[in-house]
């Protein structure tokens, strides 16, 4: 039976507490930030907490006025808010990388944390780092790209006739390796370019990336490839505040019918590029066409 006062209700505001972007379906919770997008069974969600805390009588989702979603527990008098809210991050945190998709591939993505089964992060090209043998370490975040280039050597994109799954690295991974690999070869002056078999710009950790790649004090550079799909003002601003060294952006063609073309998409906007191009020198980021 539901309880007549809200007083009575421990009220979890969920958009505050979980770092995802969230929406209700009426049978999940749906998690997105940047192109990661996941979906967390309601029922199995309660039923977990349930059975953690034998003393639940009611739970049912809500939103607030600011369309926050609001998850209403009670009896709260019963309940300890800390612990329930730390069991719900663990549940999602264990729950979330097996109902992942890439909403810019409409592909399954295949999250990789350090624990996954000891999967080495040296030694793929798809993920990881890559080390060629001089002071350049390629840092590859993520796979997948939104554009259909009809030249792909990898075959990448929406369109793609081989690839059936993205991956997407944690980025905790991709720091501790990238880290050991310059105390392995005691490099000074390293580059790190973020690149990918892929769109690394899609990258929802990007920012974060970038800081702590330069948290190494062996590291002279930090330079980012992208083909500009998720390019914006605001994503070069927080760039340059983090200091982000270069930007090798990828142009086809500079006739707006043969961009369109060679990106494989009809609604890729040549003269939008070549604002952000402009945008782009204008802030403290280098710029390489």
């Amino acid at each position: 039976m539901p309880f007549s006062k809200r007083e009575q209700l421990l009220i979890l505001n969920l958009s505050e507490l979980l770092p995802f972007s969230l929406s209700l379906s009426d049978e999940a919770l749906i998690l997105t930030k940047g192109v990661m997008r996941g979906e967390i069974p309601i029922e199995s969600l309660l039923l977990e907490l349930q059975q953690d805390f034998t003393s639940i009588q009611q739970m049912h989702f809500s939103k607030n006025k600011n369309g926050q979603i609001l998850l209403m527990i009670g009896p709260k008098s019963a309940l300890d808010k800390e612990a329930l809210e730390s069991t719900l991050r663990e549940i999602i945190s264990l729950e979330l990388p097996n109902n992942l998709k890439n909403s810019a591939t409409k592909k399954p993505l295949i999250f990789i944390p350090a624990d996954f089964f000891g999967f080495p992060l040296v030694g793929s090209l798809y993920f990881g780092v890559i080390d060629r043998g001089t002071n350049l370490l390629q840092v590859r975040p993520i796979t997948g790209c939104p554009l259909n280039c009809p030249f792909c050597s990898v075959d990448e994109g929406p369109a793609s006739k081989s690839k059936v799954r993205d991956f997407i690295v944690d980025p905790d991974y991709l720091i501790s390796t990238y880290n050991y690999i310059l105390s392995e070869k005691k490099l000074n002056g390293a580059e790190a370019h973020i690149d990918g078999q892929g769109e690394p710009m899609s990258y929802p950790y990007l920012v974060e990336l970038v800081q702590r790649l330069w948290e190494n004090n062996n590291t002279a550079v930090v330079s980012l490839q992208t083909d500009g799909w998720f390019l914006n003002e605001q994503i070069i601003d927080e760039l340059s505040a983090v200091k982000l060294s270069r930007i090798n952006l990828s142009i086809n063609a500079f006739d707006s019918k043969l961009a369109k073309r060679l990106a494989g998409r009809g609604d890729y906007n040549l003269e939008k590029m070549l604002e952000l191009a402009e945008y782009i020198l204008d802030s403290n980021i280098s710029l390489l066409l």
